[in-house]
C-alpha cells in the first residue's frame, strides 16, 4: 500500500523521517496554511511532522511527499485519510504545495497519481475531497478535477488559528473515474 508513485513531472513518496528537512523548507510559507487545520511553519513544523508520521504508523492516514523529478526538490505533501476499506471509500486532501508551484501541473499530476492508485489498484468506489468554504482557489481546483460538489458541512473544522469554518464536500465515484482521468491527462499534455 505504501509504494512510490511516479509521474512525468513529480513523484509521490510515502512520508518518512528522511523527508523532514525538505518538508520543513517547503512548508515555511504562511500562505500555505491559511485554510488548513494545522500549520507547519517554523516552530509548528515538528508537531505537524510528528503527527503525520504517527497517523501513518497506525494506517490512519497515508501521506505522500511531493518531489519534483527534475530537481529532486520537495514541493509539498498530500494525503489519503478517513480510509474505510470495508466501504471502499476514502478521502483525499491535506494537500499543500510551496507557492512557487501553485497553478502548475504539480497538483493535477499528484491527483492523477493518487486517484489512479485509489480506483485502479485499491478498487475504491468513492473518493471524497473537501475544502474550506473560503478557499476559492482550492474550490476551483477541485471543480476543475471533475469532482461533484455534494454540499456544505457547517462548522465542520476548527483551524490552527481558532477559526470555525464550513467545509465544501466533493466526491468522485468509480463510474466517473474514466472521464476525470481523461480530463487530467489532457490537462497534463497541454
Amino acid at each position: 500500500m505504501h509504494d512510490v508513485l511516479h509521474g512525468n513531472y513529480i513523484q509521490l513518496e510515502p512520508i518518512s523521517c528522511n523527508h523532514a528537512d525538505g518538508l520543513r523548507h517547503a512548508a515555511n510559507d504562511e500562505q500555505i496554511w491559511r485554510y488548513m487545520p494545522e500549520k507547519a511553519t517554523a516552530g509548528f513544523f515538528d508537531v505537524w511532522f510528528n503527527n503525520t508520521l504517527d497517523k501513518q504508523s497506525v494506517d490512519e492516514q497515508l501521506t505522500y511527499v511531493v518531489r519534483d523529478k527534475a530537481s529532486q526538490v520537495i514541493l509539498g505533501a498530500t494525503a489519503f485519510y478517513d480510509i474505510q476499506l470495508d466501504n471502499k471509500r476514502l478521502a483525499l486532501g491535506y494537500s499543500w504545495y510551496t507557492p512557487a508551484v501553485w497553478g502548475s501541473k504539480v497538483n493535477a499530476e499528484s491527483k492523477l497519481l493518487m486517484l489512479t492508485q485509489a480506483f485502479e489498484q485499491w478498487s475504491m468506489n468513492r473518493i471524497e475531497i473537501g475544502t474550506d468554504s473560503r478557499n476559492t482557489h482550492s474550490y476551483k481546483a477541485i471543480l476543475k478535477l471533475g469532482a461533484t460538489e455534494e454540499g456544505r458541512l457547517r462548522q465542520h473544522m476548527i483551524l490552527h488559528d481558532g477559526a470555525v469554518t464550513d467545509t465544501i464536500m466533493f466526491s468522485i465515484l468509480r463510474s466517473e473515474w474514466a472521464t476525470v482521468k481523461k480530463g487530467l491527462i489532457k490537462r497534463l499534455s497541454i
